[in-house]
């Protein structure tokens, strides 16, 4: 499993937003693909999380899977449920609907279902 630790609107510990695509894909192995016909870019996969990149291939959101590890404040988020997060990150802002959560202090999005965490995208400002 890949650990990352999460510092809202910069990144992670491995991947900054912003960073060109070539020094993020010196991570490890990846496959390239299109998310969806919308995409202004290719997005690339490196299995336990998906980066996308803006029309210059700099960083611009990573979206992170139960498969790798997101840490914040030494909390694995993926160990957390929806409401624990909620209560970890205490954004006065957060918006929730039926199976999403917004964090807008902190640039992170999250789906859920049956009150597991299933993906965070997290991304720089003004996204």
């Amino acid at each position: 499993m890949t650990s990352f630790t999460f510092n809202p609107f910069v990144g992670t510990d491995h991947i900054l937003f912003d960073e060109e695509r070539e020094a993020v894909r010196k991570i490890g192995d990846y496959s390239e693909f299109k998310k969806n016909k919308f995409s202004k870019n290719t997005t690339d996969d490196f299995g336990g999380f998906h980066v996308y990149y803006n029309e210059v291939n700099r960083v611009e959101a990573i979206e992170f899977f139960p498969d790798a590890s997101l840490i914040y404040k030494e909390k694995d988020l993926f160990t957390l449920s929806p409401i624990v997060l909620a209560a970890l990150l205490n954004d006065q802002e957060c918006t929730s609907e039926e199976s999403f959560l917004s964090f807008p202090n902190y640039g992170m999005e999250v789906v859920c279902e049956n009150e597991h965490i299933i993906s965070i995208f997290i991304h720089r400002k003004d996204y």
